[in-house]
């Protein structure tokens, strides 16, 4: 029998040591963990590196997700033009924000993980998104 296939997903440099962490424990509970940084996503030479890394989560049976404080860089799906550079980064989706959102659209569990200082912010955000006083 085939071992589940769990693809990390997350920005990469604030969180390496956690996903080299997240991958050990997959291992070791005997499922097949799917990191880019491990050489598990095969790259296709003739398309966008972020595209084969939502390709991959087709093959996946569960999404790990853990979101810090970091957004992330653009995914190539969200091609701009020169003129449209500002309200794009006000505004663009995220190449793990991709992820999430091919894994929901195939159906596959997503189990998400949120740092706990990004958390806290997000409650203040919510306490007082009314205020104009407030700086954050």
């Amino acid at each position: 029998m085939a071992k589940p296939k769990i693809f990390v997903s997350s920005t990469y440099y604030d969180f390496k040591h956690i996903r080299k962490n997240i991958e050990t424990f997959i291992e070791e509970m005997g499922y097949e963990p799917i990191l880019f940084e491990s050489g598990d996503i095969p790259f296709k030479h003739d398309q966008d590196l972020d595209k084969s890394c939502y390709d991959e989560i087709d093959n996946a049976h569960m999404l790990v997700l853990i979101i810090g404080g970091r957004y992330g860089n653009p995914s190539s799906l969200s091609k701009i033009k020169a003129k449209e550079k500002k309200e794009f980064y006000e505004q663009y989706n995220s190449m793990t924000k991709e992820e999430f959102s091919r894994a929901k659209s195939k159906g596959i569990q997503v189990f998400i993980f949120v740092d706990k200082h990004v958390y806290a912010e997000y409650e203040t955000y919510k306490k007082n998104r009314e205020n104009k006083s407030i700086k954050y």
